[in-house]
């Protein structure tokens, strides 16, 4: 059973772009007025076991070696929660 070549295929003097969506209209007023730009990415870390670290506590890492796909930094030292750490308040909203 041989599929019949008449409809136009993408890149062959077809329409290139016949299956993307949203092509040529702007992002409506709603979706970008009133929101906050995302500022900060989380870092994937390896954390030896020797580290007893809580919720709350902050880590200071550093780059190394590829130990996986994502993760390329270890934790090098923890600052306890309770402790202040340079006296920056941290966001909390």
């Amino acid at each position: 059973s041989k599929k019949s070549g008449k409809g136009k295929r993408p890149g062959k003097g077809g329409n290139r772009f016949w299956k993307s969506i949203g092509l040529g209209f702007k992002t409506p007023r709603e979706a970008t007025e009133g929101r906050y730009e995302k500022r900060h990415s989380n870092i994937p870390a390896h954390i030896s076991p020797c580290f007893r670290v809580k919720e709350g506590d902050h880590v200071i890492i550093g780059q190394c070696r590829p130990l996986s796909k994502t993760v390329r930094f270890n934790v090098l030292k923890v600052i306890p929660a309770g402790s202040s750490g340079g006296g920056k308040k941290a966001f909390t909203g």
